[in-house]
């Protein structure tokens, strides 16, 4: 491969955002705002993005919510976390996000 095809092969990968909304006890508005922020990305985002709702030990319904969502609306996944806190989902969801990309690196 030439330097112009590593540039080429370089510039045809798309940059991929993982939007982390991280919620507790967000039954009532949940699935209205993500399908509100899923259809502003795909309208108006420049980047391929994945809505990913990080629910924080919610006691309400807001869980089957989230994955009923990640099952039934293309780009948004759903991760559950047993300690209440935005900060345990902000660093659960970028290991996450750290090993997904060290996967699809190793091919």
């Amino acid at each position: 491969m030439t330097q112009t095809d590593d540039r080429q092969a370089e510039s045809t990968r798309r940059a991929v955002v993982d939007v982390v909304v991280p919620v507790y006890n967000e039954a009532a508005e949940l699935e209205s705002s993500v399908r509100r922020l899923r259809a502003y990305l795909d309208g108006s985002f420049p980047f391929e993005a994945v809505v990913t709702i990080a629910d924080n030990a919610s006691t309400d319904t807001t869980w089957a919510i989230a994955t009923r969502l990640a099952a039934n609306v293309p780009g948004v996944r759903a991760v559950h976390l047993d300690v209440k806190g935005a900060d345990h989902a902000s660093f659960d969801c970028r290991q996450r996000v750290v090993l997904r990309h060290r996967a699809a690196r190793a091919g």
